[in-house]
């Protein structure tokens, strides 16, 4: 996404990081499988590191985070919809939930805004 506000005019992007093995059907790591990173770039040469922005947790999982803003919004503010892979059904088969998330800083972190887990 591009953004003039950010750092006088930069992209930013969003990427899975962290994928660890080691947490699949592991109830031990709380924060899941599957990360989202975000980054930025003003020339598509140079790149920062992915840092992690948001995580689901344990077999509800982050999948994707699809991001947008309205021009009058204040910079920074993007809203986004989040897709979560659902694997806490009994037949052990998932399905995907979708949810609202709501960023302030350009997506270097995110916050769910009325989560539908457990509902």
């Amino acid at each position: 996404m591009w953004d003039a506000d950010l750092d006088g005019g930069s992209y930013w992007g969003l990427v899975r990081i962290d994928v660890d093995i080691q947490c699949l059907h592991n109830p031990a790591c709380s924060d899941g499988l599957r990360r989202t990173g975000r980054f930025t770039t003003k020339d598509f040469e140079n790149f920062s590191p992915a840092k992690q922005a948001f995580h689901g947790r344990y077999g509800y999982e982050i999948y994707s985070i699809s991001p947008f803003r309205l021009p009058s919004w204040r910079a920074g503010y993007y809203m986004g919809t989040a897709s979560f892979y659902n694997t806490t059904d009994e037949a052990n088969e998932g399905y995907v939930v979708c949810e609202l998330l709501q960023t302030v800083n350009w997506g270097a972190n995110w916050s769910r805004v009325s989560p539908t887990e457990g509902t």
